[in-house]
């Protein structure tokens, strides 16, 4: 039993050595030194854990601090913002078998609409946009399904669109 609990020891720390060598020889093993950091970097060739000497398979690589380092000031107009605000914003209506999805709806003057014939009645297929003079009187071309239309609201109004083909309406509120 005695025998047994020394040859269990010895493993141990046979096993304890072999992790502690492939640890240190890991890639990601850094030694500070002044003004220096030291990496080491594998080769080409895969390392072997169980070779005998692991270190010869890294090559060691210095890396120093550059000393002439300066600011570089950039020219205040050529910086452009990285988030601006949306000046307008597009809204998309379908147009449906039987109405306009969604009926009511209220933007900002600026915005844009854009109606799109989703229609899949075998009969019912063309659609015509048409706006009222108060909403900048407009007319769509004959919509066929997948075709769209789009018009921007320049003034504050209280619009209603027609659907000239299946004679329904929706309601736009520009404020």
């Amino acid at each position: 039993m005695e025998g047994d609990d020394g040859m269990r020891k010895l493993m141990y720390l046979l096993v304890g050595l072999l992790l502690i060598s492939v640890v240190s020889a890991s890639p990601l093993f850094m030694l500070p030194t002044t003004g220096l950091t030291t990496f080491m970097k594998p080769s080409l060739a895969l390392p072997n854990p169980f070779a005998s000497s692991v270190f010869n398979e890294y090559s060691i690589i210095e890396i120093s601090e550059p000393e002439d380092l300066e600011p570089i000031e950039l020219p205040k107009e050529k910086i452009v913002p990285i988030l601006e605000e949306p000046t307008s914003t597009t809204h998309v209506i379908a147009i449906g078998n039987k109405a306009f999805f969604p009926i009511k709806l209220t933007i900002e003057k600026g915005d844009t609409i854009i109606w799109k014939n989703v229609r899949d009645h075998p009969r019912l297929k063309k659609a015509i946009i048409v706006g009222p003079m108060l909403c900048g009187k407009f007319q769509s071309d004959m919509l066929f399904p997948g075709d769209s239309f789009e018009w921007t609201f320049t003034k504050k109004a209280k619009c209603t669109i027609v659907e000239a083909v299946a004679k329904y309406a929706s309601y736009v509120i520009v404020e």
